[in-house]
């Protein structure tokens, strides 16, 4: 994998697996199995991983007890990032059983809620994980990290059900806000804008997001293009589309500089295609408008369909 080679190390991975089907998950057994659970999950070969630590956990539940709480944590995990909808709530409800910290718990409810959204008829599970999130930040909220609520307020944003929970994510952000350093402020303001926008409040999500890209810019410049991208989806929105497609061009700038630190499909899938697929979008639009302009327009959409059609470059620079 070092070598670029996904397809080569996933092959001799499965070479691994034929031998495991074999091996009993006790002692060095136990070991072997956890670690390519553990390369699978690098490769994104979540299915793999999600099964070997399956069996992993039902071994520690009854030889080694002490061991489920963090192959639990991590199969829930697992099945979150692939999209086992069925699986994933019922790991959920085991880990809950089985008594973890507060820590664990906080942890596992954020991964739930990313597994869960995607799903059908999730919007009950989702509420009931938010209101014992709630509960347990509000026993302790000096515990609260500023990391961990900005991710459980980031699942819910992502959720088809945010805007049900605009109280609840404006709670954790300013719970959030409270804890927070110059590093992780811009991604206070960056949310912000992000709910305002979910619910229609176009003008303050371009206000909102404006600040975090200025904020992000000096601070973390990595993520500054997300927030480029959210003014350019608010201003949209509102029927400025010179200026969107101006914060849209600069956000894939930045994209096209950040290239070789960039990794894995799933972050091309969900934080840079819809960026160059809103600016082609756009282009394609404005392209209409006029007959004159519209070669001119298809021109400077055809770079970026080009370059965001081949995201293979963005998993090994």
């Amino acid at each position: 994998l070092a070598r670029g080679d996904r397809d080569g190390a996933i092959r001799e991975l499965d070479a691994v697996w034929r031998d495991l089907q074999a091996v009993q998950p006790d002692a060095d057994g136990f070991e072997r199995m956890r670690s390519a659970a553990r390369n699978y999950r690098t490769l994104g070969v979540r299915t793999r991983a999600s099964q070997l630590l399956g069996r992993l956990a039902e071994h520690a539940e009854l030889e080694c007890p002490e061991t489920l709480l963090g192959l639990l944590l991590g199969l829930g995990e697992v099945q979150g990032e692939a999209e086992m909808f069925a699986q994933a709530p019922v790991t959920w409800r085991r880990l809950r059983d089985a008594g973890p910290t507060r820590a664990d718990r906080t942890r596992l409810l954020t991964q739930f809620v990313k597994a869960e959204v995607c799903g059908r008829d999730g919007a009950q599970a989702v509420g009931e994980a938010v209101t014992e999130y709630e509960k347990l930040i509000g026993k302790d909220p000096g515990k609260a990290r500023c990391d961990e609520l900005l991710e459980f307020a980031g699942a819910l944003l992502h959720s088809r059900w945010a805007a049900r929970h605009e109280d609840s994510i404006s709670r954790l952000l300013d719970k959030a806000e409270a804890n927070a350093d110059a590093t992780s402020r811009h991604y206070v303001l960056g949310y912000r804008g992000w709910l305002a926008e979910l619910v229609g409040q176009s003008r303050k999500a371009i206000g909102l997001s404006r600040e975090a890209a200025l904020e992000a810019t000096a601070i973390e410049p990595a993520a500054a293009y997300r927030w480029l991208w959210q003014v350019g989806r608010a201003l949209h929105a509102v029927g400025r589309n010179e200026e969107a497609l101006v914060a849209w061009r600069e956000a894939v700038q930045m994209l096209r500089a950040l290239r070789p630190v960039a990794a894995g499909f799933q972050v091309f899938r969900e934080r840079v295609f819809p960026v160059y697929g809103g600016l082609l979008e756009l282009l394609l639009a404005e392209s209409d408008k006029a007959q004159g302009a519209s070669r001119q327009a298809l021109l400077s959409a055809w770079p970026t369909l080009r370059h965001c059609g081949q995201p293979a470059r963005w998993v090994y620079g």
